[in-house]
């Protein structure tokens, strides 16, 4: 997975760094007042390298200063409303680095969250302060930064599976199949797969399930990690 390199980085203490007489502004979402003010306050004390643009829901025009978005996902459920605004963000921040911080830090929720809406990082809120100033470092500079819960998924998938077995099943694909699961691995939705391939989400999901079939996956986010394997081909 991009970034992996920044991330063991991370993991040894050998934290990005900024140059301390630059910042970047961070445009942070987040619906309760409080959680806004806390993180824009322990930011400043942790650090003077970001300036923090905090909003209850996503402005209708991105500023034009923001270098990257923080959104407060909390439980990330499957809440009409907060599936709306990341999918707002999405659309006017395609040229931005995405970070989601949760409550949650189930693998399979995560993974999808990453696929889903192409993010850049995803914060527990359990990893505290310190780890969230690094993660956003090490977006900055341009890696993701990605839970240890799904790294060590990606590594259980890896280690199982040869890349040798890999390639061969992913070009037993049909040519179809090969085109929409590139789209996964670039982190597009089933909408904007159906649209890019005019085809119904309905045919997506039934290409998404047979991929996960013939690929051996339990689930559909697994075939995200699949970018990460060199298959020497062009999906």
């Amino acid at each position: 997975m991009t970034g992996n390199g920044v991330i063991n980085q991370l993991k040894s203490g050998e934290m990005p760094k900024i140059a301390a007489n630059s910042s970047h502004t961070i445009l942070l979402i987040d619906s309760c007042a409080f959680t806004r003010a806390c993180i824009k306050q322990m930011l400043a004390i942790k650090t003077q390298e970001f300036v923090v643009d905090d909003h209850e829901i996503p402005p209708k025009k991105l500023p034009v200063e923001a270098d990257l978005i923080l959104f407060n996902a909390q439980y990330l459920t499957d809440d009409f409303e907060m599936v709306a605004q990341l999918e707002l963000i999405r659309n006017y921040g395609e040229t931005l680095p995405l970070v989601v911080m949760s409550t949650v830090d189930d693998s399979a929720i995560v993974r999808e969250a990453f696929a889903r809406f192409n993010l850049k990082g995803y914060i527990p809120l359990s990893y505290g302060m310190a780890v969230m100033v690094a993660a956003l470092r090490l977006v900055m500079a341009g890696g993701t930064f990605v839970p240890n819960s799904v790294l060590d998924i990606c590594s259980t998938v890896s280690e199982s599976r040869t890349e040798k077995t890999i390639l061969s099943d992913v070009l037993n694909l049909t040519s179809r199949e090969r085109e929409v699961l590139s789209l996964i691995c670039e982190g597009k939705p089933n909408k904007i797969i159906a649209f890019t391939l005019n085809i119904s989400e309905q045919t997506v999901k039934v290409h998404v399930k047979n991929m996960m079939k013939k690929l051996n996956l339990t689930n559909r986010t697994q075939l995200a990690v699949l970018q990460s394997i060199p298959t020497g081909a062009t999906l």
